[in-house]
């Protein structure tokens, strides 16, 4: 704030991937900090994490996040009353990641989609709709918003892809 933020007419929030996820996590806090006529945005480029398993039937990525966890010894940080509920660890978020894919079954399908079997587009259209269902939780909310599209990237907003 003391480097000039304290006097924007406007403020946008945004990252990409894990900190697309930072931004969702921090934006009401972020939003705290300035006064209610300031306008403010959180922009969270693939940032949506579900917890499903990927193309190999296991969570892959729950042992990423397991090693930030440890690492960083984040579970003395986190609210005792989500941690009641969930394990930290509890999160994952792409349907094919390379340590889920050893042989390489998804590589032709996440470089262009046209490439993609029917079984692959068949388990790209579930991951679609547990995204859809999860995201109804913002359906009735006064004042939220959300955009989604279809577009086969990870991560947009740097690059003019669009």
């Amino acid at each position: 704030m003391a480097k000039g933020m304290d006097t924007a007419k406007q403020v946008l929030l945004a990252g990409c991937s894990a900190g697309g996820l930072t931004a969702l996590l921090n934006c009401d806090n972020f939003r705290a900090r300035f006064p209610p006529e300031v306008p403010v945005k959180c922009l969270s480029d693939a940032g949506f994490f579900l917890d499903v398993k990927d193309s190999s039937g296991e969570r892959f990525m729950r042992s990423i996040f397991s090693g930030v966890v440890h690492l960083q010894n984040v579970r003395k940080a986190l609210p005792k009353d989500c941690l009641a509920k969930k394990e930290p660890t509890e999160v994952g978020n792409v349907v094919a990641p390379g340590g889920s894919d050893p042989g390489q079954s998804w590589a032709s399908c996440k470089a262009d989609i046209r490439n993609c079997t029917s079984t692959q587009i068949e388990a790209l259209n579930g991951f679609r709709e547990k995204i859809v269902e999860d995201l109804k939780v913002a359906q009735h909310k006064r004042g939220w918003g959300l955009f989604t599209d279809s577009c086969f990237n990870h991560c947009q907003t740097p690059f003019r892809i669009t």
